[in-house]
């Protein structure tokens, strides 16, 4: 029996032995019966811990039966899951080689029950290789069509490139004469020019935008090389956009100042009757704000009065006035508020 706690296949045996020596103590005659009880009574002792040894290693058997059918069951959970989306299959293989030793080396009550669970592991191992298998082809699949994304991307992204500087075209034409009297032809000839980089470059921008577009479209199908690849170009070209239109608004700035020279004495005065006005809101609201700071110094002594009330109808009076004094200071706030708004406006 010691054997066969590390043999479980030796209990077989085991039995066989004791019902032998069950068998023998009928036909053997002792030379008393005392005798005979004690052998007996040793025997009755070592077929008792036997069946206790074997009780505790099926429960243990039957612990470790549940402990890798519940390894199995996730495993298997796992399994499923990986063939609706991705999976990481490099520890899923590793699941399978950690199950596959804990059944090696792990006591299990019968071989009936380790097949079955050799069975079930082999089924699942199968499956998943066939999931495995279908996963490689969506992986090469995906690849693929990461691969078109990409491409068109950058090809939409490059028709946003915009064309070689055309700024150096016109500056000499525009900083020249920008504080001289221009001649109509040449004023006409420069915004015409002005314009048509305007057309161009917001044509640019209307691809530019439909790059990033096809990105935030695609990005979920593609690869994550691929996705980088998209961004550093669409970046690099959106730069050079950006430096474009920072280059147009330089030189626009430059052909419209001597335009804006013309309305100076208009704005100036404009900006004087602003400042007035604003001047005005403001006295208004530093009035408001006089009155509001006293209604909230009369709110504090009426609510100490009404805490030190001496009876119920005074208190219920000054409750009254409190109410009407802190619409009056809501009313007051939100008149300061409008004025607040109305300069910020103003200041705009």
């Amino acid at each position: 029996s010691k054997e066969a706690e590390n043999d479980p296949r030796i209990w077989k045996a085991v039995w066989e032995q004791i019902r032998g020596i069950g068998a023998d103590f009928k036909e053997t005659r002792y030379p008393s019966h005392g005798e005979q009880q004690a052998a007996w009574t040793r025997f009755q002792v070592i077929v008792s811990e036997v069946k206790e040894t074997q009780q505790r290693e099926r429960r243990e058997g039957e612990k470790n039966e549940r402990r890798i059918e519940s390894e199995l069951d996730s495993l298997t959970s796992t399994v499923n899951a990986a063939s609706s989306g991705r999976a990481d299959w490099r520890e899923i293989w590793a699941s399978f080689g950690r199950i596959r030793e804990l059944i090696k080396t792990s006591r299990i009550p019968s071989r009936e029950a380790r097949e079955e669970i050799w069975q079930r592991l082999n089924a699942l191992n199968d499956r998943a290789r066939e999931y495995g298998d279908a996963s490689k082809r969506e992986s090469e699949l995906r690849g693929r069509k990461s691969a078109e994304y990409k491409n068109e991307i950058i090809d939409k992204a490059n028709s946003a490139r915009p064309l070689s500087a055309w700024e150096s075209s016109i500056a000499d034409l525009i900083i020249a004469p920008i504080r001289a009297v221009v001649d109509a032809v040449t004023l006409g000839l420069l915004s015409q020019q002005v314009d048509d980089r305007r057309g161009e470059l917001q044509a640019c921008s209307e691809n530019m935008k439909a790059a990033w577009g096809l990105l935030e479209k695609h990005k979920d199908q593609m690869l994550g090389r691929d996705k980088h690849e998209v961004f550093q170009a669409l970046r690099e070209i959106q730069d050079a956009l950006d430096s474009a239109w920072t280059d147009w608004k330089q030189s626009n700035q430059r052909l419209y100042e001597s335009k804006r020279e013309a309305h100076d004495a208009r704005k100036a005065a404009f900006e004087d009757r602003v400042k007035t006005n604003i001047g005005k809101l403001e006295e208004r609201r530093d009035r408001l704000n006089d009155v509001l700071r006293h209604k909230e110094s009369h709110l504090d002594e009426l609510r100490d009065q009404r805490d030190s009330a001496w009876n119920d109808n005074f208190r219920d009076r000054v409750e009254g006035w409190i109410d009407e004094e802190e619409k009056a200071v809501d009313d007051i706030r939100g008149k300061i508020d409008q004025i607040e708004s109305w300069i910020e406006a103003e200041k705009d």
